[in-house]
Protein backbone atom coordinates (compact mmCIF):
# COMPACT_ATOMS: atom_id res chain seq x y z
CA UNK A 1 0.00 0.00 0.00
CA UNK A 2 1.32 3.59 -0.99
CA UNK A 3 1.78 6.66 1.23
CA UNK A 4 -1.01 8.07 -0.63
CA UNK A 5 -3.70 5.56 0.23
CA UNK A 6 -2.50 5.18 3.87
CA UNK A 7 -2.89 8.98 4.42
CA UNK A 8 -6.29 8.55 2.24
CA UNK A 9 -7.36 5.70 4.95
CA UNK A 10 -6.07 7.88 8.11
CA UNK A 11 -8.30 10.82 6.81
CA UNK A 12 -11.40 8.79 6.40
CA UNK A 13 -10.84 7.06 9.73
CA UNK A 14 -10.69 10.42 11.62
CA UNK A 15 -13.80 11.63 9.50
CA UNK A 16 -15.57 8.30 10.92
CA UNK A 17 -14.92 9.00 14.14
CA UNK A 18 -15.70 12.94 14.49
CA UNK A 19 -18.90 11.93 12.97
CA UNK A 20 -19.66 9.27 16.14
CA UNK A 21 -18.08 12.00 18.71
CA UNK A 22 -20.26 14.72 16.84
CA UNK A 23 -23.78 12.52 17.22
CA UNK A 24 -23.55 13.35 21.03
CA UNK A 25 -22.25 16.64 20.67
CA UNK A 26 -25.07 19.51 20.86
CA UNK A 27 -22.77 22.40 21.41
CA UNK A 28 -19.24 23.25 20.60
CA UNK A 29 -16.69 26.07 21.01
CA UNK A 30 -14.16 27.39 18.39
CA UNK A 31 -10.52 28.11 18.71
CA UNK A 32 -12.16 31.70 18.41
CA UNK A 33 -14.10 31.54 21.16
CA UNK A 34 -17.81 31.41 18.86
CA UNK A 35 -20.36 28.91 19.73
CA UNK A 36 -21.79 26.03 17.53
CA UNK A 37 -25.06 24.80 18.23
CA UNK A 38 -25.70 21.06 16.77
CA UNK A 39 -22.30 21.48 14.73
CA UNK A 40 -21.68 19.46 11.54
CA UNK A 41 -18.92 17.30 10.89
CA UNK A 42 -16.85 19.46 8.40
CA UNK A 43 -17.53 22.80 11.12
CA UNK A 44 -15.06 20.25 13.95
CA UNK A 45 -12.33 19.31 10.88
CA UNK A 46 -12.25 22.95 9.83
CA UNK A 47 -11.50 24.60 13.44
CA UNK A 48 -8.62 21.95 12.99
CA UNK A 49 -10.26 20.05 16.47
CA UNK A 50 -9.65 16.71 17.77
CA UNK A 51 -6.75 15.74 15.71
CA UNK A 52 -5.60 13.10 18.58
CA UNK A 53 -8.51 11.33 16.92
CA UNK A 54 -6.74 11.00 13.98
CA UNK A 55 -3.25 9.82 15.02
CA UNK A 56 -3.96 7.47 17.70
CA UNK A 57 -5.15 4.03 16.95
CA UNK A 58 -7.30 3.42 20.31
CA UNK A 59 -8.59 6.53 22.16
CA UNK A 60 -9.73 5.29 25.10
CA UNK A 61 -10.40 2.47 26.99
CA UNK A 62 -14.43 3.02 26.96
CA UNK A 63 -16.27 -0.01 25.51
CA UNK A 64 -17.01 2.36 22.49
CA UNK A 65 -13.61 3.73 21.53
CA UNK A 66 -11.54 0.15 22.21
CA UNK A 67 -14.29 -2.55 20.61
CA UNK A 68 -14.27 -4.26 23.75
CA UNK A 69 -17.60 -5.18 23.31
CA UNK A 70 -18.84 -6.96 20.42
CA UNK A 71 -22.39 -8.40 19.91
CA UNK A 72 -21.38 -11.88 19.27
CA UNK A 73 -24.63 -14.10 18.23
CA UNK A 74 -23.45 -17.45 19.37
CA UNK A 75 -22.93 -16.18 22.83
CA UNK A 76 -26.24 -14.42 22.96
CA UNK A 77 -27.91 -17.99 21.88
CA UNK A 78 -26.21 -19.74 24.54
CA UNK A 79 -27.57 -17.04 27.15
CA UNK A 80 -30.98 -17.06 25.95
CA UNK A 81 -31.27 -21.00 25.71
CA UNK A 82 -29.98 -21.29 28.79
CA UNK A 83 -32.43 -18.73 30.64
CA UNK A 84 -35.04 -20.88 28.96
CA UNK A 85 -33.53 -24.09 29.93
CA UNK A 86 -33.25 -22.78 33.62
CA UNK A 87 -36.96 -21.04 33.61
CA UNK A 88 -38.84 -25.11 32.20
CA UNK A 89 -36.64 -27.12 34.43
CA UNK A 90 -35.92 -24.88 37.05
CA UNK A 91 -38.15 -24.58 40.42
CA UNK A 92 -40.24 -21.24 39.78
Amino acid sequence: MNKGRRQELTQLKYVKRVKRFVASCSLWVLNDGEYLYNPKTHDIIDDKALLEFKASSVLCSCWGCSGEYKYKRHEFKQETKRLVDEYFNGDC
